[in-house]
């Protein structure tokens, strides 16, 4: 080799083995998957504890949940009459102390149930508020099912009675798995199976579960009374 090239030589195996400053303020791409996936099941588990719900009041009832509850009749079901919403809210709150239940709680149910109608029916003939059926009348003290004060009053039992039946399975969930019966595993488990209760019957959960319309109703109400919660929040 001419002794002229060996310097050029010499500047190109520099130029090839040396690293590129460009290429080093770089990310290693073996490692931008973990960090994605560390993100995700960052996000999955904030979005876990965010749907947690419980319905169980803190305290007592304050002035701010009768304004919310009125508020939110008024201004989503414009056809309430401004006397009803008022005899609704009421006594949502009255009932809710007496039953130790969220009012927020039985509102939604009663939004997704009959839209604060009073006077509704069903096609299968559940009346009024709660869309109560004629064989529960007698356990709710219910005479007329579209009196305002009557009806909530016996929506609201009946919705604690459910949430007490899941809690008797929660307090004692050894003896009643060991018995193959259905237990809650969580607060917003105990609330579900409440609600599907509500709409189906406490035996039939206990035995089928959820079906498609019981999940879909179950959700909607859930919907509600967030809805209603987070207008409380933003008072």
């Amino acid at each position: 080799m001419s002794p002229a090239l060996i310097p050029a030589a010499a500047l190109l195996l520099l130029l090839l083995v040396s690293p590129s400053k460009k290429a080093s303020n770089y990310e290693p791409a073996s490692t931008a998957p973990i960090k994605y996936v560390q993100k995700s099941i960052q996000k999955n588990t904030q979005a876990k504890v965010q749907r947690e719900v419980s319905v169980e009041p803190k305290g007592d009832f304050s002035q701010k949940d009768y304004k919310v509850i009125l508020s939110y009749i008024k201004s989503k079901y414009k056809k309430i009459q401004a006397e009803d919403a008022e005899s609704i809210t009421k006594h949502l709150v009255d009932y809710g102390k007496k039953h130790n239940v969220d009012p927020k709680f039985a509102a939604a149910v009663i939004a997704r149930e009959s839209s604060f109608n009073k006077n509704a029916v069903s096609r299968t003939g559940a009346k009024g508020l709660g869309q109560i059926k004629d064989f529960n009348f007698p356990s709710l003290k219910i005479e007329n099912p579209h009196d305002i004060e009557q009806n909530v009053s016996g929506t609201t039992q009946y919705l604690k009675e459910m949430l007490s039946n899941w809690q008797k399975r929660m307090n004692k969930a050894p003896e009643y798995r060991q018995a193959g019966k259905r237990v809650p595993i969580s607060e917003t488990e105990k609330v579900k199976l409440a609600l599907a209760s509500y709409y189906k019957g406490f035996t039939a959960v206990n035995r089928e579960g959820f079906d498609i319309q019981t999940q879909g109703y179950v959700e909607d109400i859930l919907k509600y009374y967030e809805e209603i919660t987070i207008s409380l929040k933003e008072k």
